[in-house]
């Protein structure tokens, strides 16, 4: 009896192709993602430098001020748009750019705050937040990263209508003991991305904000200006892909 020849050299053949093209996807998100860690980082180093540079330039000016000529040295970010709001004892300092990645264009916000200011350069922020209670704290950060929805508005702390992004602020004290061992650190990250990923709709005092309303979520931790240990800093590159994957922009900033 004749037995009837199976033909799997095709298949195979089909189905290697098909490992190969995901082998390299994986691979070139791998890099996209790395690429757009690596841009935030650059960003936020380059507003560092020039918080220290300008510092009585922007602050003086009073106003909005937008660089449109300066462009950062890395030749993977491009379009980068500064601008300084300037406040009683401190301002802050923020960047719009596109990463140019592998796979597409991401758009990349970062801000930074400059929080030993008074005008003429001898001035001092009165005392040391992180020294406050938690409560205390929030309520004074709130303030200082340009909060414009109550304390107590569900989820999120900053809502432009222009621009229809959504902030979501929360300070940690990486220097508490509770913060630099286990995984506290990227539990309390964690949990507010999920927040905002989950968020839908928010009143409070007859304002309201519904997910359609959104374009873009943010969520915004603020940190002690310290070196962090390389556990912490594995934490926190973890949550930065982690929110990527939510479509969630996750910003760190240092404050002292």
């Amino acid at each position: 009896m004749l037995k009837r020849k199976t033909h799997t050299e095709g298949r195979i053949t089909a189905e290697s192709c098909i490992c190969c093209f995901v082998l390299i996807f994986v691979l070139l998100l791998s890099i996209q993602l790395n690429g757009y860690i690596k841009a935030h980082s650059d960003l936020l180093s380059e507003l560092d430098r020039r918080l220290v540079n300008g510092a009585v330039a922007y602050h003086a000016s009073g106003i909005y001020l937008v660089d449109v000529i300066t462009q950062p040295e890395e030749t993977d970010i491009n379009n980068a748009i500064f601008f300084a709001v300037p406040y009683d004892d401190f301002f802050t300092l923020s960047v719009f750019a596109d990463y140019s990645g592998i796979l597409k264009k991401n758009r990349v916000y970062v801000r930074s705050v400059s929080s030993k200011w008074a005008g003429d350069g001898k001035g001092v922020v009165k005392e040391n937040i992180w020294e406050l209670d938690p409560l205390e704290r929030g309520q004074v950060i709130h303030k200082m990263m340009g909060a414009n929805l109550d304390h107590n508005f569900p989820t999120l702390d900053i809502y432009d209508g222009y621009t229809k992004e959504a902030v979501s602020i929360v300070s940690i004290n990486t220097q508490e003991d509770s913060y630099k061992s286990g995984t506290e650190l990227k539990r309390k990250i964690k949990k507010h991305i999920d927040s905002m990923d989950k968020f839908t709709y928010g009143e409070y005092k007859g304002y309201s904000v519904s997910g359609e309303d959104i374009r873009e979520k943010t969520v915004l931790v603020v940190i002690p200006n310290a070196k962090l240990t390389g556990h912490q800093t594995k934490q926190i590159n973890d949550m930065f892909k982690y929110a990527k994957k939510a479509g969630i922009n996750l910003e760190i900033k240092k404050f002292q």
